[in-house]
């Protein structure tokens, strides 16, 4: 009977202490505590089944007038990196860039990409605003490539930078490297 009641209280504690990891690990991933105070209006969630970071519902990708899909999806590492997904609402395509990982999909601010170089080719590595000035918004991404080095078929498009500018053009999110300070007009398009 007391070997009974030991198992019976370890597993209760074993529950209380998966229960509380589940619950740490959640509020530990998701950024939900820091947006209500740094953006209120974000429409923001964590899933930590899938170890998805959801910010649907934000921006205008496409320049349709409708908000696009944007998610950052786990690789369940030990040191977990981010992928980005997009889904524009003009096409309802799932565009998966398995390459453009990140480990701190936490969205940042312009404002900080003025930073000296060292430190911005870091943080913040997610941005989203009209980098180019025409009234559409792009997606600033700063990329890990020391562990997930740039694939050789963006290499031949010009992509060699950590520091990247994913932008809507013609049906395609077009990715270039971030030119810092650099503003085109919406007639150089």
């Amino acid at each position: 009977m007391k070997i009974l009641s030991v198992v019976s209280v370890l597993c209760s504690f074993s529950l209380l202490v998966h229960a509380q990891t589940d619950s740490d690990t959640e509020m530990t991933m998701s950024f939900q505590k820091i947006y209500r105070n740094s953006y209120p209006a974000l429409n923001y969630t964590y899933n930590r089944y899938s170890n998805t970071h959801d910010y649907s519902g934000n921006w205008d990708f496409d320049g349709d007038g409708l908000p696009d899909k944007l998610f950052f999806t786990g690789n369940n590492g030990a040191h977990v990196y981010y992928h980005l997904i997009i889904v524009l609402s003009s096409d309802d395509v799932l565009r998966d860039f398995r390459w453009l990982y990140i480990d701190f999909p936490a969205l940042g601010d312009k404002s900080e990409l003025n930073k000296p170089v060292d430190d911005a080719t870091y943080f913040p590595q997610f941005v989203v605003d009209d980098f180019d000035g025409d009234g559409v918004k792009e997606i600033y991404i700063s990329l890990d490539t020391l562990k997930w080095p740039i694939p050789d078929v963006w290499k031949k498009h010009g992509v060699n930078s950590r520091r990247l500018l994913l932008k809507y053009n013609k049906g395609k999110i077009l990715v270039e490297n971030y030119k810092p300070g650099v503003m085109r007009s919406p007639a150089d398009h």
